[in-house]
Parts: structure tokens; sequence; C-alpha cells
């Protein structure tokens, strides 16, 4: 299969890829997305408290900005969550 080096350098660069790793072997490549494999897995299985910890440093940011209390923002944003 032919490729042009300009769309594998667009490729490369939309997926936030390092334009070195064009000239790595596929064994490495392979090992990469192995190990990004198991991260995902690893936060698709903590997603939830996850959600709930981000949630949380939102309603304390959003609070330290506008003096209004935690408690209240971070039900509300509870709520609005689709998968709690």
């Amino acid at each position: 299969m032919k490729v042009s080096s300009r769309y594998l350098d667009r490729t490369l660069k939309k997926a936030n890829i390092d334009k070195q790793m064009k000239s790595v072997g596929l064994e490495v490549i392979q090992a990469k997305l192995q190990e990004a494999y198991s991260q995902y897995y690893i936060a698709k299985a903590n997603s939830k408290e996850l959600r709930h910890t981000f949630l949380q440093q939102m309603a304390k940011a959003w609070t330290e900005k506008r003096n209004k209390p935690k408690a209240t923002r971070y039900k509300n944003m509870l709520q609005t969550m689709v998968y709690t």
C-alpha cells in the first residue's frame, strides 16, 4: 500500500505523535499501542470515580471563583450527570 509522506505527516500531527516514530520498528509501535490500551482499560474501569473526582475539582474551582457553596454546586453537577 502506498501512502504519501505528506499524508503520513498530517496524520501523525493530528494524532499528536512525534515524527521520529516513522523510523521506529513495528515491535516498538505494537508495544506502545499495547501500553496505551492497558492505560485505557484501567481508566475505563475507574471511570465513575474519575468522574466524581473531576466534578469535585470543578465545583471547588467554581466556588473559589464565585464565593458560593461548594456542596450545592457539586450536588447540581451530580444531578446533571447521565451515569452516577
